[in-house]
């Protein structure tokens, strides 16, 4: 074997196992990027029907 197909191969194999890490760490990333959409969009929705039953109470209120 050639010095240069055993550096291609290292070079190969090193490059390999770097972008599976990277394809790991990003999972984990959108992951949790995903929880924290979703907990901001029950926030969200919590807030909102708040504040309609607070504007539909001031709106009862002003029709007594």
């Amino acid at each position: 074997m050639d010095g240069i197909q055993l550096l291609l191969i290292i070079v190969i194999v090193s490059l390999t196992s770097l972008l599976l890490v990277v394809g790991i760490q990003v999972f984990f990333v959108v992951k949790e990027a995903r929880a924290v959409v979703k907990r901001v969009h029950g926030i969200l929705d919590n807030s909102t029907d708040r504040v309609t039953s607070f504007l539909e109470s001031l709106k009862e209120k002003n029709k007594n």
